[in-house]
């Protein structure tokens, strides 16, 4: 008999989602699915422009989705929910946690129908602070976490690099509310993923079990057919540019690193939603291309890949698709963590201007050793981040919680 998994995640997946976490919750819940094991109902959420692009039933998913409106009225109006989530101390939830009444009731309308699952899955953190109504409803279900990033970590970074007084003590507020709430929610849970072993230390210093913690694999879109341009001289930027650790990071080396490289180096940042502030400092070194539905191009025919992140947690799938493409990447302990890579043989470690630009100056002059760091940089991506292998045992891990 296939066991009942009630899956809750914070943003809806299909084949075609454009974001990381969306890609990487698409394929666990896909996976799971065609094993044949499990009757799964998910319980998310998604843009009314996504509805169109479902494919949950085609899948035989059963699902229940919430739709977050997009016209004018809803963007002032989620405007303002955002702005007080931002600036007010007494937020629900350290104001991270939004739409919490849709997923109430949409909780308690799945217990009406289908009384108790065998297994609850709650995805991305915010999920997790659902727990005192999880354990609630469904005291005898089997609870697993899946941790896309520990949450707290990347609120403890956006403290620290505050540099608003007022900002900052809140950030810091927050950063230890929403600490111990996420602790306290994974001590409840039966089996807790997390996708790399850096978070998987992180949780055990913090007095998470042990045999409660396992790694689970990240889906990345794999560019390892791409055959690379090592005499570009473009470097390039990419990630979804309306997140604020994209767009700082972007700034970050326009402001600090550009300037100092020889003038035949251009610099272009690819990525959906680009603010205004960056879209204006295009000219003729520095491009900033919006949305693009391929990527390859500009992987192909590029010097490197930059990535200064000032904000941030968890593994960085640009990295990894990079990795996978053959692309040198210069990049932080921010950009690097979770990823066993070494320093030289499958990337480049910098952490100040001056070691970004003395490495682009570097890899300008000696561009035979891009051939040998792109190679190390594949060959890490075949050893270490075998996603097809990792889920079935992930899969099993699930069967026998």
């Amino acid at each position: 008999m296939k066991k009942k998994i009630l899956w809750i995640s914070y943003c809806v997946p299909y084949d075609s989602v454009g974001h990381a976490g969306g890609k990487t919750h698409n394929f666990h819940l896909k996976k799971a699915q065609s094993s044949g094991l499990f009757d799964i109902h998910l319980i998310s959420l998604g843009y009314a422009n996504e509805m169109p692009k479902l494919d949950l039933d085609a899948y035989g998913v059963q699902n229940t989705i919430g739709v977050i409106q997009e016209d004018f009225f809803h963007k002032i109006l989620y405007s303002l929910i955002n702005l007080n989530a931002d600036l007010n101390p007494f937020a629900p939830y350290c104001g991270f946690f939004r739409h919490y009444s849709f997923f109430k009731e949409a909780i308690k309308n799945y217990q009406l129908k289908n009384k108790c699952p065998d297994i609850i899955i709650l995805q991305w953190t915010q999920v997790l602070l659902l727990m005192p109504l999880v354990k609630e409803l469904f005291p005898k279900s089997k609870i697993i976490a899946i941790e896309e990033d520990v949450a707290f970590l990347g609120l403890n970074r956006r403290y620290k690099y505050e540099k608003n007084m007022y900002l900052k003590h809140l950030y810091k507020m927050r950063y230890k509310k929403l600490k111990n709430l996420e602790l306290e929610a994974l001590k409840l849970c039966d089996l807790i993923f997390v996708n790399n072993y850096k978070d998987k230390k992180l949780l055990l210093d913090n007095g998470c079990p042990q045999e409660k913690l396992q790694i689970i694999p990240i889906y990345y879109d794999s560019y390892t057919s791409l055959k690379h341009n090592f005499e570009s001289n473009t470097i390039v930027f990419f990630g979804a540019m309306r997140r604020k650790e994209n767009h700082l990071s972007a700034l970050w080396f326009i402001d600090h690193v550009l300037p100092q490289l020889p003038d035949d180096i251009t610099f272009t940042i690819v990525g959906s939603n680009p603010r205004k502030s960056l879209m204006k400092l295009q000219n003729a070194k520095i491009r900033v291309t919006g949305f693009v539905d391929d990527v390859s191009p500009y992987m192909e025919n590029c010097l490197c890949l930059v990535a200064p992140l000032v904000l941030g947690a968890g593994i960085k799938i640009k990295i990894l698709e990079a990795f996978s493409a053959g692309v040198p990447v210069l990049t932080n302990t921010i950009g690097i963590e979770g990823i066993p890579a070494q320093n030289g043989k499958n990337y480049f470690h910098c952490e100040t201007p001056e070691e970004y630009i003395k490495t682009v100056k570097q890899i300008i002059h000696e561009r035979s050793i891009l051939p040998i760091i792109s190679y190390n940089a594949k060959m890490l991506m075949q050893e270490k981040f075998n996603s097809e292998e990792m889920m079935e045992e992930t899969i099993n891990l699930i069967n026998k919680v």
